[in-house]
């Protein structure tokens, strides 16, 4: 585990790697069950979390096996119990169930923005909200989805990203994933789910955000 690794080439088989930032000058390949995910550095009440890969030269690709996991590292559901936020985040009140879209109304330039060809594009790097119950529960909610960004020459997915939100009483918003390539290709799944809600009286989370920048396909 390390906040930080960079380095020449990297090749993971059958096992876990924690990090924030990955940066290489050549490929970096997920393989055997690999599993890549941020680096926590607070628990129970902690940060929203992200993991940045960079490989500006170079080819990454994850294994139909591998997969890279930001599911709940987003910001915290409301976890009396547990020393956890009120929904933390962007309108926390309004827990994990309202989307994006309603939650940035009025905020100002709440994403990056970047244009092509005169279209302007949302980049997405919001941590998704947690999961707020009602009031009289005292049950744990579930975490948003985090952040994942990646830059690189080529990326292969043939395995999974996932930045979904956690299950819980109230479910968590899901989070973030900005990918910006020369190629992308692959059979593998790119996920930002809400998580699901346990009863009936609170809501899901809400789905979170994927953008995708491509040279070709």
């Amino acid at each position: 585990e390390a906040e930080t690794l960079a380095a020449a080439g990297v090749e993971l088989k059958a096992g876990r790697l924690a990090t924030n930032q990955l940066r290489t000058t050549a490929d970096l390949s997920l393989a055997d069950n690999t599993v890549l995910g941020p680096f926590e550095t607070e628990i129970g009440h902690r940060a929203a979390q992200s993991l940045r890969i960079e490989a500006p030269a170079g080819r990454v690709s994850v294994a139909g096996d591998a997969r890279i996991d930001l599911d709940g590292q987003g910001y915290a559901g409301d976890m009396p119990d547990n020393g956890g936020g009120d929904g933390e985040g962007p309108c926390g009140e309004c827990g994990g169930s309202e989307s994006f879209a309603a939650s940035l109304a009025g905020e100002p330039a709440p994403l990056p923005v970047q244009e092509r060809q005169g279209t302007q594009y949302w980049l997405a790097n919001l941590p998704g909200r947690g999961g707020v119950a009602q009031p009289e529960s005292t049950s744990e909610n579930g975490n948003g989805g985090g952040v994942f960004s990646l830059r690189a020459q080529e990326f292969v997915l043939d395995g999974l990203v996932s930045v979904n939100g956690r299950p819980g009483l109230a479910g968590g918003q899901a989070g973030s994933a900005h990918i910006e390539v020369g190629r992308f290709a692959g059979a593998g799944l790119l996920r930002a789910d809400g998580g699901q809600s346990r009863v009936n009286e609170n809501r899901a989370g809400a789905g979170g955000l994927i953008s995708l920048i491509s040279a070709e396909s």
